[in-house]
Parts: C-alpha cells; structure tokens; sequence
C-alpha cells in the first residue's frame, strides 16, 4: 500500500493474499472474471498481453473509459481518476488487483 498525505493511493492484493480478505465491489482473490462485468455495471478495458481487465473512472463524473484510445481523447494531465485492475490467471479467476488513483506514479524500472 501506497499513501500521500494520509490517503490510500496504491494498493496491490496479490495472488498469496488470503481469499476474501479484500475486495472492491465484492470481488478479490479467487472470483471468477465472469463476475467483474456485473459488479461493475461496465466493460473493462481488456489487455490480451497481460490477460487483465482494468477500469479507469473519472472522479469527476464517473465516466468509464472505454478503450486507451478513449482515454487519450478524453483525458488530460489534470484528470482525476480512479483505476481498478484485475490480473486473471488460466482459470479465468482473479489472481491479483490493484487499486489506484492519479496521485500515485509506477516506479520507473
């Protein structure tokens, strides 16, 4: 977990987390992806590479990107954002996610 400020801005649930202990609208480790269109109530942007399924949402409207395409047209740099991601394993069950917002900045590696 990442904070700035006192705020939760990162948060990553790996797959060796204890099933159930977190989860975002019902889903953590171990739900079926097939459940992650229902609890949302949207379609993720889906990335085949990486097999994950992430939402990026708008504070300020909650609007759902649809595709990066749609967050490059829509998007600027003072944009703030939710951004929900969920790793799938072979099983097409839940093996990580993370949750983020746009105060926090990946690690350059």
């Amino acid at each position: 977990m990442w904070f700035h400020n006192n705020i939760l801005i990162f948060m990553h649930v790996s797959e060796t987390s204890q099933e159930g202990r977190f989860q975002t609208r019902g889903l953590g480790i171990g739900s079926d992806a097939s459940e992650i269109v229902l609890a949302y109530g949207h379609e993720p942007i889906h990335n085949p590479v990486f097999n994950n399924y992430s939402y990026i949402i708008l504070k300020d409207d909650l609007y759902y990107f649809k595709s990066l395409d749609d967050l490059k047209g829509k998007g600027d740099s003072d944009s703030k954002f939710y951004m929900v991601d969920f790793n799938i394993n072979e099983g097409n069950k839940i093996r990580s996610f993370n949750i983020a917002n746009e105060k926090y900045v990946a690690p350059s590696e």
